[in-house]
């Protein structure tokens, strides 16, 4: 435990801190963070049917892997085409989304070894180039 100015330990006979004596014996402890991180590298994808790398999920000790859903837009799952992949360790997952339509998603990523561990996405946008690439429309869903 440190202050702005000397080192203490923590006296559990006491109760309280003390400052830091070297000759008595002290435990070390870490506390893991076990939160999950939703990294977004972009909010809205031009729906060219490239691939591109809409965020990352980081999962602090070995991962259970992850589950995505949709909570609101009017694309789909298909539309969107989120792809997972996870780095060797299970750490890391990786979120790639390709569409070719245009519209807006949104998603819910739960640990699958923690099902009250769930992080929620910002509203994505995907955007079209007018021409060449088909939209939805945002009232029936037909496509214009």
């Amino acid at each position: 435990m440190c202050d702005t100015y000397s080192v203490k330990g923590f006296n559990f006979t006491a109760g309280h801190a003390d400052d830091y004596d070297p000759s008595t014996p002290y435990y070390v402890t870490c506390l893991a963070n076990t939160e999950m991180t939703l990294n977004m590298k972009r909010y809205s994808v031009l729906a060219n049917g490239d691939k591109v790398v809409l965020a990352t999920v980081t999962q602090p000790t070995e991962g259970n892997g992850i589950t995505l859903d949709k909570l609101s837009g009017i694309l789909s799952d298909n539309d969107v085409n989120i792809i997972t992949r996870a780095d060797s360790q299970g750490k890391v997952t990786t979120l790639t989304t390709s569409s070719t339509k245009a519209g807006s998603y949104r998603f819910k990523v739960t640990d699958k070894g923690d099902a009250y561990n769930e992080l929620i996405s910002p509203e994505v946008t995907y955007l079209c180039k007018h021409g060449n690439i088909s939209q939805r429309d945002e009232v029936s869903g037909d496509r214009r």
